[in-house]
């Protein structure tokens, strides 16, 4: 993923891409460079969770899956667990919010 990709994303695609980037589950925020990498690699799982975010479960599970593979952690961490659980909050909160728009409520 690059730059010119990160343009072409939809509002709900940037939202999803703004969460991303502001999760830190291994803390290299501070890490310069290495952590602006990061985030461009986050962005390649926005299509992933566009695809399950109307299924809690799924997208759960999602969640889950990116979460160990990227920090090599398991389910029994519980910072993780946390991280996951805000992710969920996240991208739930974002799915509401366009749903109530798409239905002009």
């Amino acid at each position: 993923m690059d730059y010119n990709e990160l343009k072409k994303f939809n509002a709900v695609e940037t939202q999803i891409n703004i969460v991303l980037m502001n999760w830190d589950p291994i803390g290299i925020q501070k890490s310069g460079e290495f952590a602006h990498n990061i985030y461009l690699e986050y962005a390649r799982y926005v299509s992933q969770i566009l695809e399950v975010i109307h299924d809690k479960e799924k997208l759960e599970e999602l969640i889950w899956t990116i979460a160990t593979d990227i920090t090599g952690l398991d389910e029994k961490n519980f910072r993780l667990a946390a991280e996951v659980s805000g992710l969920l909050d996240s991208f739930c909160k974002i799915r509401e919010e366009n749903d109530t728009i798409n239905n002009g409520s």
